[in-house]
């Protein structure tokens, strides 16, 4: 079962502002967008929640960042409550990253259980390692079964 994504103007309004910025604060997205702030903090974390946006603690801040438009995601839904994001994204400093995000589905909203960021330099690294589990991933279940 695919994840329901639910459409809303004013979600709509939050991505499009971000899009065109790339990056911001709930206070700046509140005062471009003319929405509250609870508005916004309640969309953002829906669209964190999906993988539209990811949020950044800077400071006392957090900063909110558009994941584009879907061309560098994907989604492997682990079943219809359970779901990794894999997805990629520019850091505050510039470098791009491979973000691989779990979310499962408590009651009506997504939480994040964890991400882990891979940055381009071990992309090769962990495609090695998940080779190597494919290769062997029957001999690893069965030793696993004979128990």
């Amino acid at each position: 079962m695919k994840m329901q994504i639910v459409e809303n103007k004013e979600r709509k309004k939050i991505e499009s502002y971000l899009a065109q910025v790339g990056k911001a604060s709930i206070n700046q997205i509140a005062e471009a967008t003319g929405l509250s702030w609870a508005t916004v903090k309640k969309h953002l974390e829906y669209l964190e929640g999906i993988g539209r946006v990811h949020g950044e603690h800077l400071g006392n801040s957090i900063i909110y960042f558009f994941n584009g438009n879907g061309k560098w995601q994907k989604r492997v839904h682990l079943n219809s409550t359970h779901i990794l994001f894999l997805d990629t994204f520019i850091s505050p400093f510039g470098e791009p990253f491979i973000r691989i995000k779990e979310v499962k589905k408590k009651g009506d909203k997504w939480v994040t259980f964890g991400e882990v960021m891979i940055t381009k330099e071990r992309i090769e690294d962990v495609k090695e390692f998940l080779e190597t589990i494919k290769r062997h991933i029957d001999i690893y279940s069965a030793k696993i079964d004979s128990r």
